[in-house]
């Protein structure tokens, strides 16, 4: 897994695995997210779902394509589980982090938005 997951950031011309948002950062490698340099404890789905977030920026993600990158496409979830997490996500780093796209479904926001609803 990590060896795709190095793959898919060279792949996206990234050398790094620290992945900068405004004022939030995030390590695949160590799973750790800071927002202002503080450490936000988030769970392993929240992760997930903010990395997927992460690899595809102004990107809108169906709610199927998140829920195949957070459970895999054999599981059955409940049909709310995703905008839990969502929910969960905007809880702990800013209502304005994940876009609502009416229809299509979701995509990262814009890195100013999120960092100064949460200060």
């Amino acid at each position: 897994v990590a060896r795709l997951h190095a793959l898919v950031r060279r792949a996206s011309g990234r050398s790094s695995d620290l992945v900068k948002h405004g004022s939030l950062t995030f390590s695949a490698s160590s799973a750790e997210v800071r927002l202002h340099g503080l450490r936000v404890e988030l769970s392993r789905r929240e992760l997930a779902l903010l990395r997927t977030l992460l690899q595809n920026p102004g990107r809108i993600l169906s709610l199927e394509q998140l829920q195949a990158s957070l459970y895999g496409f054999e599981t059955d979830v409940e049909s709310n589980a995703v905008n839990v997490h969502i929910h969960h996500l905007r809880r702990k780093l800013g209502p304005a982090i994940v876009e609502t796209v009416r229809g299509l479904g979701y995509r990262l926001g814009e890195a100013g938005s999120a960092v100064e609803e949460k200060r």
